[in-house]
C-alpha cells in the first residue's frame, strides 16, 4: 500500500504565539499541500474521503512551573487518545509533545481537525502533518 502525503502545516518562529484555554494552536504555513486539503491557519480542512494518518509535533515555551495539555480534534470532538500533557519545571523550558491518530473521512463529505490547547500555553514550534494511507 503507498503513502501519499497530502498536507504539512507549520508555526516555527522565535516569537512564541500566547493560545488561551480551549484555544486552536496555530499552522498558518502550509510547506506542503494539493486541492483535497487546505487550512485557515488553525483548522484543517480535508475534502476528500479516506483514511488519513494525522502527525503531530508540537514545542511549547512554559511561562511558568504548570501543565502543558493539548488535544487532536475532529469536527469539534476530542479525538480520544491524541492527547498530551506535560508539566514544565520551570518558566522558559521548553515542553515537547508529539502523537497520531488515525482520522477516516467519509465519502462524499469533509472531516476538520485542529489541535487545541486544554490548558493556556505559548507554543513555538506546531507541526501537523496529514498523510492519507488508503
Amino acid at each position: 500500500m503507498g503513502c501519499k502525503t497530502v498536507g504539512r502545516f507549520v508555526f516555527d518562529s522565535p516569537t512564541t504565539a500566547v493560545v488561551n484555554a480551549n484555544g486552536n494552536i496555530p499552522v498558518p504555513n502550509s510547506t506542503i499541500t494539493n486541492d483535497c486539503i487546505e487550512c485557515d491557519g488553525t483548522n484543517i480542512t480535508i475534502n476528500r474521503c479516506g483514511l488519513y494518518l494525522v502527525l503531530v509535533n508540537l514545542t511549547h515555551a512554559a511561562t511558568a512551573a504548570d501543565p502543558v495539555e493539548t488535544q487532536l480534534f475532529r469536527n469539534g470532538m476530542a479525538i480520544p487518545g491524541a492527547h498530551a500533557i506535560d508539566t514544565a519545571a520551570a518558566a522558559g523550558d521548553n515542553v515537547s509533545q508529539a502523537y497520531d491518530a488515525l482520522i477516516t473521512v467519509p465519502r462524499g463529505g469533509s472531516t476538520v481537525i485542529n489541535v487545541r490547547a486544554i490548558t493556556a500555553t505559548s507554543i513555538r514550534i506546531a507541526n501537523v502533518l496529514v498523510v492519507k494511507v488508503a
